[in-house]
């Protein structure tokens, strides 16, 4: 006879051995429920133990001179859920497991003294101090003296424990720009093994 047969003969016993019908069902249901409810909480604390992200804002209107890469500072934490950014002139995201990452964020470049045709504005994401993805940018069709919004497309990336990664910014406007404060961030998060 079947494990499975064997359980439901001893339910059966136990029901005919005096609990009305819906006293078992109702019994049975609940300690379904409470399994359940048991191995969810499960998923949700691995998932919490498990989550990297961090999320950054730069309010500072940091100065990008022409033709010079420059790694970008966020310098106020939104989030940070390990420590895991130093922030100031040399910002990177240092990874504490080996882990694949994902970045994206949003910065703003103000007019300056304005823009030719031409000109252009590169950010690209460097692991360990080498270029490895360019996330975003734009390159000047006509001459204007207005903001230039940059969004960084979500890009993944991987890195091992104590491995690194910043943005950097190369614009070629003639003039040193500023970024427009209160409105530029970067976002990373874990998102898969190594």
């Amino acid at each position: 006879m079947s494990n499975t047969r064997i359980k439901s003969l001893a339910k059966l016993r136990e029901y005919r051995a005096g609990m009305d019908m819906e006293e078992y069902l109702s019994t049975e249901f609940l300690q379904n429920l409470n399994f359940i409810d048991q191995k969810l909480r499960s998923l949700d604390q691995a998932v919490v133990v498990n989550d990297i992200c961090v999320r950054y804002t730069s309010a500072s209107g940091q100065s990008i001179p022409s033709s010079v890469l420059t790694v970008l500072n966020f310098e106020t934490k939104d989030f940070d859920s390990d420590s895991l950014v130093t922030v100031g002139t040399s910002w990177r995201f240092k990874a504490k497991e080996d882990a694949i990452y994902e970045a994206s964020g949003f910065i703003v470049f103000t007019s300056g003294g304005g823009w030719g045709v031409g000109e252009e504005v590169a950010v690209n994401i460097h692991i360990n101090g080498v270029s490895y993805a360019r996330i975003g940018g734009v390159i000047m069709q006509a001459a204007h003296g207005t903001y230039v919004e940059i969004p960084l497309v979500a890009c993944p990336f991987k890195l091992r424990t104590n491995e690194y990664m910043d943005l950097r910014v190369y614009q070629s406007s003639g003039a040193s720009l500023s970024l427009l404060g209160g409105i530029n961030w970067i976002s990373i998060k874990k998102i898969g093994a190594y």
